[in-house]
């Protein structure tokens, strides 16, 4: 196992080569991310994730990776030791974590939309 640092690269770049496809497992250590978007992007690779358990982290990984206490920096390399030592491991949380990105499609959101949106409307136009 390797960890390798592509640099900086633009979000079109990395859709059209898939980075995320190249990994056997995402690694975020952010204590800033509130909705995990490039998480929801690993998951949806099929790769199995380790993040802190803070803020929507629990809510967006699901079954699909492990958390870990946040802050917890050996807590946090041991998780990433237990994925790199068990291929098992790694196949089995990521494909929960495809069936928990399936959660975030863009289309699954635009019918709770507009759904909401036309509740909103029969509400108002019966007041």
């Amino acid at each position: 196992h390797a960890v390798v640092f592509v640099g900086e690269i633009s979000y079109e770049e990395l859709t059209s080569k898939n980075y995320y496809s190249m990994g056997d497992v995402f690694v975020s250590s952010s204590t800033w991310d509130t909705q995990g978007l490039s998480v929801v992007e690993a998951m949806a690779s099929k790769l199995s994730i380790v993040a802190f358990n803070f803020r929507a982290m629990p809510e967006v990984i699901g079954r699909g990776g492990i958390l870990v206490k946040h802050l917890d920096q050996y807590g946090f390399a041991k998780a990433m030791g237990k994925l790199a030592g068990s291929a098992k491991l790694r196949a089995e949380l990521g494909k929960q974590a495809l069936l928990q990105s399936k959660k975030y499609q863009i289309n699954i959101h635009l019918k709770r939309l507009l759904k909401l949106y036309s509740e909103l409307i029969t509400d108002l136009a019966r007041t």
